[in-house]
């Protein structure tokens, strides 16, 4: 009995003795080989590219991992405290192991014949997280044992804390705990309280299951069990437990949505930008590109266009109210109506509905986001739906309803698309730009991509040529029938027409510009010749190849984009200088230097006209929101307001370009796929109210200015005839200094109005 005994201790020590030597072994042959960690201090996590408004408020991040790098002076020491308590107490006493720990993990995991515990301190997390997988091994623990020594013995504490509070991953695609803050609480992580910082700081142990989007409750336990633990090791007191626990938890609601509405086209514009000059490596590098948009416009933006396609749509008699009907469906199975409603689309706050019930009184729908909901028939009639659309309405029926926190409405999903842009003439800043209806369902960027006719809203680039050839505001223009030949047209015998079919003879060219008489502006392209006017447009940026050197130019017939109009608008706003468009006012590194600024760039603008010419445009245009097509702008109350209504043949597009010495602003209307917007459809009624709702708030940051004429202007005294009225007004008119009539405001006025008459048939 004693030689088995003895046999049996010494077959052990045996075992662990040569355990030991073939561990101390491994240990020889592998140590050597271990990664240097010395790379640990230049480490420069992958970071994703965050975009920025104007004023520094983040926007969006682009990137396959969310994360933001802190330094270790802006962790906050409670953070540290918290991490510590709940996952390595001794953190900052032992060697980068804790061996309690693993001969703790080896006893359990031996007894329950697999891998049960790890005993992971931080440090052992922090080489498993640089340089090694998540596979479960002896061989890789031991890995993981050898290199958290190695990492102790050549980095500080402070600099090991701060590696895996920014390499951790922490759930919802957030690595590290400053963007996992920005992800579940919306706030920076200097800003949170006790209670937030020991909800992140439980998420290590389980972030995909146990996080507060995937599983609010496990998270509340995790915390809890942190705060017992902050307790129990004197890092907070009674109190601050007390206050902690009972506090509320409010997640935030925009988890992966950009923080400013409708700034999708803005923000991928941006992105290709940046990409051409950094290519993959700008969505890991950590680039901080604040950029020229202004979160406020942008979001007016967004909403006016929004509001002017949906009152377009509903007032459109051949879009349907009911869009598809379903039959043969249990109404009460609301998985069944979910599948149903997943292949309509969803766009913010516009919801596919499916009617449940119908009686006499009321219709009962159905949406994933707001239930079974009621309502009376009565309501949805002064929803200006008539009789023939509620008729449609039956069991089945999928609606559209405009669902905010305040009310529910219902519309009919538009089948229109438009663009709005808004820039500082005075240096290119895009202030703000939406490309389409809703981005999700439609990325091609109307503002930058789209070629489209103009109509009038280009006629003032021609009556600005016409200035440099001698004509002035004043000056009568036949508006008569006229019939073009081949040779003027390009194409075939044009017989144009005004709006609306009107004529009334001799107009002056102001009243002209006013009324956007089409016959007047072809008769200037015959008086300057389209070959010049052709080259002449070129000053506000538009190619020649787009417009092409015919008498249709003066209608509009070449092809523009917003943003083309945007630009050329403001070299009339910006007395004379033509401007390229900004999107990006600076760039800093990973470190926050700064690597790009285009500060002294916009101190290079290019004069493309005189000054006394962009003045006299102005003013015109003032004319056209005074008493002409754009008057609805009147309602905003402003004198320095500027701009001209466009609407192209059979009212395909429906344009508004409207300016003031800040701000610059363009609004378009149309489909995809180009079709008339229907009879009386134009700039006027379209784009107009859409450019109104926009400008009324985005000028509530501008002060009025007054339009001073520069001093080679000379303001004269003239008689004319109102060619719509009939009647003999006096008026002050402006002419280049070269061009004043002899014969001003005497019996004789419509004389001295003769010698400004250009005889164009």
């Amino acid at each position: 009995m004693f030689f088995r005994i003895k046999n049996f201790f010494l077959f052990c020590f045996f075992c662990v003795t040569s355990g030991c030597i073939l561990v101390s072994f491994y240990i020889f042959i592998t140590y050597p080989k271990l990664p240097d960690v010395r790379s640990l201090d230049f480490y420069r996590p992958s970071t994703p590219l965050q975009i920025f408004d104007r004023n520094g408020s983040l926007i969006t991040k682009i990137g396959v991992e969310k994360r933001i790098f802190i330094s270790e002076e802006e962790t906050p020491p409670l953070l540290v405290s918290a991490i510590i308590s709940a996952e390595d107490e001794n953190f900052f006493n032992h060697f980068g192991i804790d061996l309690l720990g693993i001969i703790r993990a080896a006893i359990a995991n031996i007894s329950s014949g697999s891998i049960v515990q790890g005993a992971s301190t931080i440090t052992q997390q922090v080489a498993r997280n640089f340089f090694l997988s998540n596979k479960k091994s002896y061989m890789r623990k031991i890995n993981e044992i050898l290199l958290a020594i190695k990492i102790d013995k050549t980095l500080t504490k402070s600099k090991i804390m701060n590696l895996y509070i920014n390499q951790i991953y922490l759930g919802q695609r957030s690595f590290g705990f400053a963007s996992a803050s920005e992800t579940y609480f919306g706030k920076k992580l200097s800003e949170l309280n006790l209670a937030e910082i020991a909800m992140l700081a439980g998420l290590p142990k389980a972030p995909s299951r146990s996080n507060p989007v995937s599983n609010f409750s496990k998270a509340k336990n995790r915390q809890l069990y942190v705060l017992k633990r902050l307790l129990k090791l004197n890092h907070i007191d009674p109190l601050d437990f007390e206050i902690a626990k009972s506090s509320p938890i409010v997640i935030n609601n925009n988890i992966g949505n950009n923080k400013t509405i409708g700034s999708e086209h803005f923000t991928e514009h941006v992105r290709q930008l940046i990409y051409k000059i950094k290519g993959e490596s700008a969505y890991k590098k950590g680039y901080k590109v604040f950029t020229t948009l202004s979160s406020d416009f942008q979001d007016y933006g967004y909403i006016a266009l929004r509001n002017g396609l949906l009152n377009y749509s509903n007032n459109d008699k051949e879009i349907p109210f009911v869009i598809k009907k379903i039959s043969n469906i249990d109404f009460t199975d609301t998985n069944k109506l979910i599948e149903i409603l997943d292949s309509f689309p969803v766009s913010d706050d516009l919801l596919p509905s499916i009617i449940t019930r119908v009686d006499e009184d009321n219709i009962e729908f159905y949406s994933s986001k707001t239930d079974l909901i009621k309502v009376p028939k009565s309501l949805m009639l002064s929803e200006k739906f008539t009789e023939k659309d509620m008729s449609t309405i039956s069991k089945g029926g999928v609606i559209y309803i405009r669902f905010t926190e305040k009310s529910i409405s219902f519309i009919k999903f538009p089948k229109v698309q438009g663009a709005l842009v808004s820039i500082d003439p005075n240096n290119g800043e895009v202030l703000s730009m939406v490309g389409s209806f809703d981005y999700y369902l439609k990325q091609f960027n109307h503002v930058t991509q789209s070629n489209r006719q103009p109509g009038s809203s280009f006629k003032p680039f021609v009556y600005s040529a016409a200035l440099e050839k001698g004509f002035s505001p004043s000056t009568l223009i036949n508006d008569a029938p006229i019939a073009v030949d081949q040779i003027n047209t390009g194409e075939e015998i044009w017989d144009p027409k005004n709006f609306r079919d009107d004529y009334v003879g001799l107009i002056s060219m102001r009243n002209a510009l006013v009324k956007s008489k089409n016959l007047v502006s072809i008769r200037i392209i015959q008086a300057i010749g389209a070959k010049y006017a052709q080259n002449y447009i070129q000053k506000f940026g538009f190619l020649k190849r787009n417009h092409p050197p015919y008498l249709t130019m003066a209608l509009g017939a070449g092809t523009v984009s917003p943003m083309d109009l945007a630009l050329g608008y403001s070299v009339f706003a910006n007395k004379g200088f033509r401007i390229k468009p900004k999107y990006i006012k600076k760039i800093e590194d990973f470190k926050g230097n700064v690597i790009y600024s285009d500060s002294n760039s916009y101190s290079k603008k290019k004069r493309v006209i005189t000054e006394r010419n962009a003045f006299v445009m102005f003013n015109m245009l003032q004319d056209v929101i005074k008493v002409g097509t754009g008057k609805g702008a009147k309602k905003i109350g402003r004198i320095d307001l500027a701009g001209k209504t466009g609407t192209t043949n059979e009212q395909r597009d429906a344009w508004f370009s409207g300016f003031q010495p800040n701000l610059v602003s363009v609004v378009w209307v149309g489909f995809d796929t180009p079709k008339s917007l229907g009879a009386n459809q134009t700039g006027s009624s379209l784009a107009l109210p859409i450019w109104i709702n926009y400008m009324e708030k985005a000028l509530e940051n501008y002060s009025e200015e007054l339009i001073v004429a520069p001093n080679n202007i000379k303001a004269v005294a003239i008689s004319s005839k109102n060619a719509i009225t009939g009647k003999i007004e006096n008026k002050i008119d402006y002419f280049f200094a070269e061009n004043v009539p002899i014969k001003t405001n005497d019996d004789e006025s419509n004389e001295s109005m003769e010698d400004l008459y250009y005889e164009i048939y």
